[in-house]
């Protein structure tokens, strides 16, 4: 048999064919040897992450063990189903491959999405690292099952575990593939790739000078920012991926540059009372609050400040003293932490300042549920010279001045009565079914909420066998009113020979921000004596009386 063996010319056309067809190919999807060797830079220069067992090797104190068992951790579990799957309510499902519908059985989950606080969903494993929730879920208050996305097609694009879901119950998702380092939100989640981290903790070993200690630190991310919570705890697009969470997010990067947050006047995701209407919107309530804009106000504002008012406007103070405390236990290297400052401060009132995020539930920061302490450590008297956001002395009628007897809250001398997030902090429905506490920290009020149906106001939660919502909104309207224009009018007629108590008061009533509201008892009764120190008086129908009174 005759074998064939290309002249030079020949070889020469076929190398120069094969060198255009590589080169097509590689203009085809973008590639060229520098794209390529670019790309592949990138891809080496990227943080990268380790996973939680290895920061254990430091951490595993309380940081570790107790976030392990955190809502964090725990947010997406094989198994942990708290489901019952032997009652006569189980629901029925038509699973890909097969005949026909039957009962939903524990083979069939995959994955446990949430701790089981309020509602579980699961996961069923479609093949080849594709994820669908399924369509029923177990509500854990009413220990039923309820429908999932009833009105959809299972399992449809609404189902898809990874462009609806995955990027807040994993840590490391990779969207392309759908896989995940680890499951639920673990450490680098909020505190970045921890890599380089580790790294300069293993080469500085156990004798670290100063400066390693800093390089160590300052390869991690660990500040009280409120972007590392709001990547998930927030409802909106990401610019480059259309997904309804942030790709690639890495904390310590600004999270709206990608991601656009629903502001309120998206009325398919906010109430028309400026209280969000879905779950995981704490973020974007917040995110318009006063405790968000809180050190912007403190340096902005009219009074001059200093380092001690970040007590309560900076979550970088407390964060800071938490370090202090454990560098004086000894559990901290040098060198030892500094206090915050006006100069050094970032963040207003952050997540945070109230939640410790390594306990379980997010508990508070004061080590309990007690959250009236918790307002009342900022939303109280500080300072002995002028009264200062004097909420809790108005609203549990403490004296300030010795001629006008204090007068305590109805709302607080009530047994089980209101305290303040009974108001701030309202349960509203969201779209699931379920209710959240809102984070915008205003009270739903009477009059916008009239026409919403399912939202009730944070007055008629407790009045609606009294009075009806148009006359509690004008009684709220009336009082502030009132109050506000009295204020303004004993203001105006301070002179300098005025007695301090007299300033005293006005600044008590004006300081407690709420025009009454709060406690109008002890509020009016203060103003009356002011009014009458002062003069202030109107003629009505022939007779004298103290304004406003």
């Amino acid at each position: 048999m005759r074998r064939y063996f290309p002249d030079r010319r020949t070889t020469y056309l076929i190398f120069l064919g094969a060198a255009v067809v590589l080169v097509g190919l590689l203009l085809m999807f973008g590639q060229t040897p520098d794209s390529a060797a670019a790309q592949e830079s990138s891809a080496a220069d990227a943080p990268k992450y380790i996973g939680a067992r290895e920061c254990r090797s430091c951490h595993r104190g309380s940081l570790y063990n107790a976030h392990q068992s955190s809502a964090h951790a725990l947010t997406l579990q094989q198994g942990a189903a708290a489901a019952d799957f032997s009652g006569d309510d189980v629901p029925l499902v038509q699973f890909p491959g097969e005949s026909e519908a039957r009962k939903l059985t524990p083979d069939d989950i995959a994955y446990t999405v949430g701790i089981g606080r309020n509602m579980q969903k699961y996961l069923y494993d479609l093949g080849d690292d594709q994820y669908a929730v399924l369509p029923a879920a177990w509500d854990v208050q009413t220990q039923t099952w309820k429908p999932y996305l009833a009105d959809q097609p299972w399992p449809g694009p609404a189902f898809d575990w990874k462009t609806n879901c995955a990027g807040c119950h994993t840590t490391n998702l990779n969207i392309e593939t759908g896989r995940w380092r680890e499951d639920g939100v673990q450490c680098e989640a909020c505190h970045g790739p921890g890599d380089a981290h580790f790294k300069a903790a293993d080469d500085a070993g156990r004798r670290a000078s100063e400066e390693e200690i800093m390089e160590i630190r300052a390869t991690i991310f660990n500040t009280p920012d409120a972007q590392m919570c709001g990547q998930c705890h927030s409802i909106g697009v990401s610019a480059s991926s259309g997904l309804p969470y942030p790709v690639g997010y890495i904390p310590g990067t600004p999270l709206t540059a990608d991601f656009a947050l629903t502001l309120p006047d998206d009325e398919a995701h906010w109430w028309a009372t400026g209280h969000a209407g879905h779950i995981n919107m704490q973020f974007n309530e917040w995110n318009v609050s006063a405790h968000a804009s809180a050190l912007a106000s403190l340096n902005e504002g009219e009074y001059p400040a200093d380092d001690s008012c970040l007590s309560c406007h900076s979550a970088d103070y407390a964060f800071r003293q938490r370090q202090i405390a454990v560098y004086d236990a000894g559990d901290r290297r040098d060198p030892e932490p500094e206090p915050a400052t006006l100069e050094t401060a970032s963040f207003g009132v952050t997540c945070i300042s109230c939640h410790a995020p390594h306990t379980q539930g997010a508990a508070f920061q004061t080590g309990g549920d007690d959250v009236y302490a918790l307002c009342a450590a900022c939303h109280s008297d500080t300072d002995n010279t002028f009264v200062h956001h004097p909420a809790l002395e108005m609203f549990e009628g403490r004296q300030v001045v010795s001629n006008v007897e204090a007068v305590a809250s109805s709302h607080f001398t009530e047994e089980n009565g209101p305290r303040c997030v009974t108001c701030h902090m309202p349960q509203v429905p969201t779209a699931d079914g379920l209710e959240r506490a809102s984070h915008s920290l205003q009270p739903v009020l009477p009059g916008p909420a009239i026409s919403i149906e399912g939202l009730e106001d944070s007055c008629l939660s407790c009045h609606k066998e009294q009075v009806d919502a148009v006359q509690m909104q004008k009684l709220i309207d009336d009082v502030q009113a009132s109050t506000r224009a009295r204020l303004d009018r004993a203001a105006a007629a301070v002179q300098d020979e005025t007695p301090d108590w007299v300033r005293a008061a006005l600044d008590f009533v004006a300081g407690d921000g709420s025009l009454g509201i709060h406690n109008y008892a002890y509020s009016d009764a203060l103003l009356d004596a002011v009014e009458a120190e002062l003069g202030l008086i109107q003629t009505d129908t022939g007779t004298q009386a103290a304004a406003g009174s």
